[in-house]
């Protein structure tokens, strides 16, 4: 019995919340076409509510209050680019600030060129497969947590919206001076140099141990060799230049592949090392420039419509204003 009368409760909750949404659908309706007639009845103090508006987006959209926008990739070599967002965050919080003097100070740019940056945003950039290839910009964070798809550890998108499309080359430049000068990536780039530089020498200490070994091999057997042993050795054993040289009766390593790994993870150190001299954090690709992020007619549209919404509102009050007064008074 009891449970019966759980499933009738819960189909009338149900029936309640169709018709409900019936209702609310229905209201709206009714809401709209009363607005549709309405405007044509009052269609002349609409349309100058309209005429208003798009004068007021005509001239709240002048050139001097454009605000321009463009994006650059941040490569970060050391904290990576979570950290990097985070400091964006930290500048994007001084853009909102009245005295730009702190931002300024912090991005090594004028006061000047500090007052005309209007915000800063970070994006992730995702790394469809997991490939080391960035395929495109996670505006939504809708890859957090993916294991396929993840985001990129050492590249950041970084969009910057400015009074002046002039000084996005100062900006960022500042951007990338503010990062590298921070108190955390100059500790990590110090430990991070001394580790590869470590590893360069212990490399190369490797390297002179193979030439070294090598030499040593190469004197012993040459000792016993005569010039009759070689020529009675057949031509395809006397020389193997990648891996063995005959000499004598015996066959010498030259240690090639030893080599060319040594010297391969040599390079590979020597240019991290010359990379954090250049910059442990900085920006590779050229400025990409995104336009006026609220173009002229985009602010008179959105000013007419609030023109007509006014209008309508006005409109709307004049026709029940007895109605009105009638419900205030009681």
């Amino acid at each position: 019995m009891e449970k019966q009368q759980k499933e009738l409760n819960l189909s009338e909750l149900l029936v309640l919340l169709f018709k409900g949404i019936g209702n609310m659908i229905k209201w709206l309706w009714n809401l709209f076409i009363q607005a549709l007639r309405l405007s044509y009845q009052k269609k002349w103090i609409i349309l100058g509510f309209i005429v208003a508006g798009l004068v007021w987006g005509y001239f709240a959209s002048t050139p001097d209050k454009q605000v321009h926008k463009a994006a650059i990739t941040i490569n970060t070599l050391i904290k990576g680019s979570h950290y990097s967002k985070d400091f964006i965050k930290t500048l994007n919080a001084d853009c909102g600030k009245k005295d730009r003097g702190d931002l300024a100070k912090k991005l090594n740019i004028t006061k000047e060129e500090a007052e005309k940056i209007v915000a800063m945003e970070s994006y992730y950039i995702v790394d469809v497969g997991d490939d080391d290839i960035l395929d495109q910009v996670d505006y939504k964070e809708h890859f957090k947590g993916d294991t396929i798809n993840t985001w990129s550890k050492n590249f950041l998108y970084v969009e910057i919206f400015s009074k002046d499309e002039k000084s996005f080359p100062a900006i960022r430049d500042g951007i990338v001076y503010a990062l590298n000068n921070d108190i955390s990536v100059q500790k990590e780039k110090l430990f991070m140099a001394e580790i590869y530089t470590g590893w360069v020498s212990m490399v190369d200490d490797e390297l002179v141990k193979i030439n070294d070994l090598q030499s040593k091999l190469f004197a012993e057997d040459v000792s016993n060799v005569t010039s009759l042993s070689l020529r009675q050795k057949p031509k395809e054993q006397r020389s193997d230049p990648n891996i063995m040289t005959v000499l004598g009766e015996s066959k010498v390593q030259m240690f090639t592949e030893d080599k060319i790994y040594t010297m391969g993870v040599l390079n590979s150190h020597k240019r991290l090392v010359k990379e954090l001299e250049e910059g442990s954090i900085r920006v590779d690709l050229p400025i990409l420039y995104l336009g006026i992020s609220n173009p002229r007619y985009k602010v008179m549209i959105i000013r007419a419509f609030l023109g007509y919404l006014l209008g309508l509102g006005l409109c709307a009050y004049l026709v029940n204003r007895k109605k009105i007064l009638a419900f205030l008074e009681a």
